[in-house]
């Protein structure tokens, strides 16, 4: 795989704040915004924007928000339709700006590009410097309390401990959790959707780009820049390659290739990308092993007698149908947005070529011809119902015991289970679909695994709430508000206050998730505003968004409190606290006038 050494460096800065990385090819800009940030040590929380000088290009992620501001003779393209290969290679050094109001400015030097990088994620190489506390006004400011080191001045020893103390294995492991490519799924998150996912726990970068006319185009036109240009010779190689643009622009229409069998469909695979599909299948890797050995040993495990069938019953729906569409349609198959080939692609039944074509193993194909049995069917039905469960677990406890887990299981499915029988069977789940741990006589979500004590501790002896049939399935998309009403009217608002639909949705769904794990609404408006890259509040919208935050809050049902909302709580309180007196409230004192 294609990748670019880069050098960061913080303009300004002294001494230099920089970092070196490795970033791979096929990369949006919004992708690179969050690479860019968690390698600075940057939030994320603030605008940001790269500027190409010798172009004259600047490249933003909301064009809108940017109307009236673009010089004229500058051209400006959008961060999540735009691929960075375009217009890095051959470009010397390019600047990203983060956080508009403090104007953190990064020249960033294209030092290589390397034509075999074997990580499907960007790596951190070196650095030197810890990043500054944002919202401290700039580099200039921040030098500036450098240089005055008042220890008797707390506000400034406060925001000296608000940077970052940058650790490069943290980092690192930050970039392969959160950065790593997914071949599968045309990329069409901005910067805010993917930081949204990435709150959600939906870990990646979707790494095939649908083709886009303007970005391909202008990366023709430069002499000597395009190899096809080179080789066809001018004016011609220009016509044909703007025809062929034309035909995949005008369609979305796939290839699909089915007809190879697994060990021929493995080869298509670069030697990184077998080795990370490996770690997943948990096989043992030596560094001796060549491309062929790799494929032969992955082809013999994923071919062994009932793994397929273990695959295919943990399917979504969702799977299901583009797997179905795929087969159908065959060479006029045509994505849509509801594709979803993640678990297969991880699995590593299907790859997706650069020039958009998916390849099926044969196996795969002729599997799926049987899944229409009616036992096979009631299999899949059962397994959907117990990840369902889990999903639900996860979110409304983090720790399930499995007695809880088999409850919920057999208390709305039409299939019941026995406790004894539930450990065998989370076992033989793949691992591509386990977002979950064994733990202590239960399961516990992946994500909060190194947090356990500490979530137990603040859930103390709470009773688990079981939930109803619809929350388990809608469970699935968002967290549950038992009062839809609360979540819309914060919408509402913040669309109100700041005119803008989808950012309004986006603020409102990242502090639902926020209040389902346990974050005080008070905790969580405190944030909004220290980081808000809004217009300032009034004083009446401040106390209304607070208001509006507190009711969505009584009404999400959290992990901190096993399920449970606020609102049930406080009523099983007051409906089981000790019943005050409310007889005759006359007292009468002895030796003293009655009253």
């Amino acid at each position: 795989m294609k990748a670019y050494q880069l050098k960061i460096t913080l303009k300004n800065s002294h001494p230099p704040i920089w970092r070196r990385c490795v970033v791979p090819q096929g990369l949006t800009f919004s992708q690179l915004s969050v690479v860019l940030n968690i390698t600075m040590g940057w939030s994320g929380s603030h605008l940001s924007g790269f500027d190409f000088p010798k172009q004259g290009i600047d490249v933003t992620e909301n064009n809108e928000f940017f109307e009236g501001f673009m010089p004229f003779d500058r051209e400006s393209i959008e961060a999540d339709k735009s691929c960075i290969d375009t217009y890095i290679e051959g470009e010397p050094w390019f600047t990203y700006t983060y956080d508009f109001g403090d104007d953190w400015v990064h020249k960033v030097v294209v030092e290589k590009v390397l034509e075999e990088y074997e990580a499907n994620y960007p790596t951190v190489i070196k650095y030197k410097g810890d990043c500054p506390p944002e919202d401290c006004g700039g580099i200039y400011a921040f030098s500036e309390f450098l240089c005055e080191d008042d220890e008797d001045n707390a506000a400034d020893s406060e925001m000296l401990e608000a940077g970052s103390d940058y650790c490069l294995e943290d980092v690192n492991e930050d970039l392969e959790n959160f950065c790593f490519l997914n071949m599968a799924r045309v990329e069409k998150r901005n910067v805010a959707e993917i930081y949204e996912d990435l709150m959600n726990g939906k870990f990646g970068f979707f790494a095939k780009q649908a083709r886009r006319k303007a970005a391909s185009l202008k990366a023709a036109q430069p002499d000597g820049a395009n190899s096809e240009l080179a080789w066809a010779g001018g004016e011609q190689a220009l016509a044909n390659l703007a025809k062929r643009l034309k035909r995949e622009i005008a369609s979305t229409d796939k290839f699909v290739r089915v007809n190879e069998p697994l060990l021929q469909a493995l080869g298509h695979y670069e030697k990184a990308d077998l080795l990370e599909i490996m770690k997943r299948w948990s096989l043992e890797i030596k560094k001796s092993f060549s491309k062929k050995t790799i494929i032969e040993n992955l082809t013999q495990k994923m071919l062994e007698p009932g793994v397929l069938e273990k695959h295919f019953l943990c399917l979504s729906d969702f799977e299901m149908e583009s797997l179905q569409r795929a087969l159908a349609g065959q060479a006029h198959y045509v994505s849509t947005p509801t594709d979803d080939f993640y678990a297969l692609y991880n699995a590593g039944y299907i790859f997706q070529g650069e020039d958009g074509t998916i390849y099926l193993s044969k196996e795969v194909a002729d599997f799926y011809e049987t899944v229409d049995q009616p036992a096979f069917q009631e299999k899949r039905e059962r397994q959907q119902w117990l990840l369902s469960c889990i999903n639900a677990a996860n979110v409304l406890y983090g720790i399930t015991p499995f007695s809880v887990l088999t409850e919920m299981y057999n208390k709305h499915g039409k299939f019941s289970i026995e406790q004894e029988a539930l450990v065998p069977i989370l076992q033989d789940i793949p691992l591509v679909y386990q977002a979950f741990v064994l733990w202590q006589g239960g399961i516990c979500a992946e994500e909060i695994e190194n947090n356990v004590e500490d979530i137990l501790q603040m859930q103390g002896d709470e009773e688990y709430y079981l939930p109803s049939r619809a929350e388990i399935f809608l469970l699935r998309e968002s967290p549950v508000v038992t009062e839809p009403e609360a979540f819309t009217n914060l919408v509402d608002f913040l669309e109100a206050t700041f005119g803008k639909k989808e950012a309004a949705l986006a603020m409102s769904r990242e502090i639902r998730h926020l209040l389902a794990y346990g974050m005080m609404p008070s905790d969580i408006y405190d944030f909004l505003q220290l980081n808000s890259q809004s217009v300032k509040m009034t004083k009446t919208q401040d106390s209304l968004f607070l208001e509006k935050i507190n009711l969505l809050g009584w009404h999400t049902r959290t992990l901190m409190q096993r399920g449970f909302t606020p609102e049930e709580i406080f009523q099983r309180k007051a409906k089981n606290a000790p019943k005050k007196n409310q007889g005759n409230n006359v007292v009468y004192l002895k030796n003293h006038q009655k009253k």
